[in-house]
């Protein structure tokens, strides 16, 4: 157990420069800080009626929700990865070539639905959004 708070300790400084709220550095930190920006609205849109009014949604409703939910935070988790290469000078690597090919496919899917199912100005603007997210990883992971 001792390890584990030790290696926390020493990584600490690490995960506070790869965060949202960490000044970008350079084009990739900021193609990075946008997709984590993303992820934290899409969660918001999530979250924020399900607390307006809990007892509307049936329980697969629930469940939908809870599992996009999970999905967001592993592709946000990837994102703070990427963020964290990207300040190391990592991002030619080929694991994180592939990580980022993962989180364009992701955004690019998002985007797809986000496109399709919405005509309203929101959806628009959030596929739009999405659309720019998956082009900056695939081009991350291609150069």
């Amino acid at each position: 157990m001792s390890g584990f708070v030790e290696e926390t300790k020493r990584i600490l400084p690490r995960i506070h420069e790869a965060n949202v709220y960490a000044r970008p550095r350079d084009l990739p930190n900021f193609v990075y800080l946008v997709g984590m920006v993303t992820v934290i609205l899409l969660k918001a849109d999530i979250i924020l009626p399900f607390l307006a009014d809990p007892s509307s949604y049936p329980l697969r409703v629930m469940a939908f929700k809870v599992s996009s939910l999970a999905k967001l935070s592993v592709l946000g988790g990837s994102l703070v990865t990427l963020r964290d290469a990207a300040n190391q000078k990592l991002l030619g690597q080929g694991r994180f070539k592939c990580l980022n090919l993962f989180v364009s496919y992701i955004f690019g899917s998002l985007a797809a639905l986000a496109l399709l199912n919405g005509n309203s100005f929101y959806y628009v603007s959030n596929g739009c959004l999405l659309v720019c997210s998956a082009v900056a990883c695939l081009k991350n992971a291609i150069y």
